[in-house]
């Protein structure tokens, strides 16, 4: 980079495995070139390669590659707002596993500690169509005439993703070391709910009554813990449709990625500006992070 983070803050994009970090980065990137969106680039990125490979490949109306497993790279975007202030949005090129692993092993690596350790301001991606969790005798009671079944009998189940993702929160901020005795005002959270194009929701219902409604122990947890001015939750196409690997889409051929997307405000209403979740989150950061 050719500007020091003395002079920038730090954006920290996080989440597991086809979250749709990778889009948002993409299509924030072209985003930031417009006249009409809230934040534009300082400079361009010291390194376009991934940026570059990923938006030819939505140009041709195909969605980008998933990132190999094991491989971690950061992707910078230098930006700013209307005032000049100035914000480093860093992306770590990870593949999603990575956060399985961290939080199943409850470690994490030098690399992440320093990221997280260096930003004030996090968005986490969750993806509410690949939610899983698992039935309990609460949500899903067993019939009445159903055999009783002992330890030995019962099947093992997985961490369900609420949990998880709530594992995940805690380990992060542990990594910052942020306690819960009081809400948090440092990290600024923003949570985007990706790919909602996908999720049938009627128009206008506000991302926070879907996380409540998908995930509620994750919904409960943010409320609980973080001060209410410096959360939000955003619903995110950015795309707008979904894209097959092997059929390129004529719509994305024909008008470019650049005027494909919307996000989903808290109030419900959609914006095709993609930097306006991001230019959000920075205005409820504090200043003195």
């Amino acid at each position: 980079m050719s500007e020091s983070n003395n002079s920038a803050r730090n954006v920290l994009i996080f989440g597991g495995a086809n979250t749709g970090k990778t889009v948002y980065v993409l299509q924030l990137y072209g985003r930031l070139s417009d006249e009409g969106a809230r934040l534009s680039l300082r400079h361009q990125p010291d390194d376009l390669s991934l940026i570059v490979a990923g938006f030819d490949r939505l140009s041709n109306g195909l969605p980008p590659e998933h990132t190999t497993t094991g491989a971690s790279a950061d992707v910078t975007l230098p930006v700013a707002d209307a005032s000049g202030r100035a914000f480093d949005v860093v992306y770590p090129d990870y593949a999603g596993e990575q956060v399985d692993d961290m939080v199943q092993n409850r470690q994490v690596s030098r690399e992440w500690r320093s990221r997280v350790l260096a930003a004030p301001t996090w968005l986490v991606f969750l993806r509410l169509d690949h939610v899983h969790n698992p039935k309990d005798v609460v949500t899903t009671p067993p019939p009445a005439d159903a055999p009783p079944v002992n330890g030995s009998q019962a099947p093992a189940s997985a961490l369900g993703d609420q949990a998880e993702t709530v594992e995940a929160l805690q380990l992060l901020l542990h990594t910052a070391g942020v306690g819960s005795a009081t809400p948090v005002r440092r990290p600024t959270l923003a949570v985007v709910l990706s790919c909602w194009d996908e999720l049938s929701i009627p128009s206008g219902t506000q991302p926070q009554t879907v996380l409540r409604d998908r995930m509620p122990l994750v919904e409960a947890f943010v409320r609980s813990n973080w001060q209410p001015d410096h959360t939000v939750i955003y619903g995110l196409s950015a795309q707008g449709k979904p894209l097959q690997p092997g059929t390129p889409d004529d719509e994305f051929i024909d008008q470019g990625p650049e005027a494909m997307g919307y996000v989903v405000c808290p109030d419900g209403s959609r914006d095709s500006d993609l930097t306006l979740l991001l230019h959000d989150v920075l205005e409820r950061t504090p200043e003195d992070s």
